[in-house]
């Protein structure tokens, strides 16, 4: 038993000392969208934290390339009007600005996770709050 609680402990104090850090998944997205959609569509990545890439003409659409957060892309579906979209896995990021964060501090790496937010129409689902350990 003591081996057990001295492995847990020496376990604690090593992760503490290592400065864990929470990395997300980004996404490369590639969207096909009619000219007359360009500004809901760019609109909407702004929103997700995507980051516009590039776009380019092909006939009467565009081709928007960008790269945005795995979390920000589920719903996104429903959101985007008269687009296709493709993603892919493209890299990992630290995630930034976590709950226990003030103004000044948002762009420190976050050291815990934080809490669901809802999004699209679904926004009024109540979400139960994770379990603090």
């Amino acid at each position: 038993m003591a081996f057990k609680i001295a492995g847990s402990l020496a376990f604690q104090d090593a992760a503490k000392k290592a400065e864990p850090v929470l990395l997300e998944p980004i996404m490369r997205v590639e969207l096909v969208a009619p000219e007359e959609f360009m500004g809901e569509v760019i609109g909407g990545i702004h929103s997700r934290r995507g980051q516009i890439e590039g776009v380019e003409p092909r006939g009467t659409t565009r081709i928007i390339r960008a790269s945005v957060p795995l979390s920000e892309m589920f719903g996104y579906a429903a959101d985007a009007p008269g687009a296709i979209y493709s993603m892919r896995f493209d890299r990992y990021e630290p995630l930034l600005g976590g709950p226990d964060t003030d103004g000044e501090d948002r762009g420190a790496p976050v050291t815990s996770p934080r809490p669901p937010v809802p999004k699209g129409k679904h926004s009024g689902v109540a979400l139960p709050e994770p379990d603090q350990v």
